[in-house]
């Protein structure tokens, strides 16, 4: 079973799930952020995230030990889907919106 798979609404939200290769699923976002965010590597430490999108990166870095997450995104309407599917399960991230 993948991650996201028990955090679908993440990937459910996303519009690249709609797009041509590379797609986003649970499947492809697991395996992303499994490479990109080993337990060894954020455990304990504070995560930036730039171009943040939905916040799935900070969802699965918090639930792997991180302290703390903030993303930076550019699109309001990104900003607040992420602060309402963050807020669900976590109180130690931030998300700003960049001008």
């Amino acid at each position: 079973m993948n991650f996201f798979d028990n955090h679908k609404q993440f990937i459910d939200c996303d519009p690249r799930k709609d797009r041509g290769m590379p797609q986003v699923n649970c499947e492809t976002m697991s395996k992303r952020c499994k490479a990109t965010l080993p337990t060894w590597l954020i455990e304990g430490k504070s995560i930036l995230d730039l171009g943040s999108c939905f916040g799935a990166y900070g969802h699965y870095a918090l639930l792997h030990g991180a302290k703390h997450y903030t993303g930076v995104e550019l699109q309001k309407q990104f900003v607040d889907k992420s602060i309402e599917l963050l807020a669900q399960h976590h109180t130690n991230f931030t998300i700003k919106q960049q001008d």
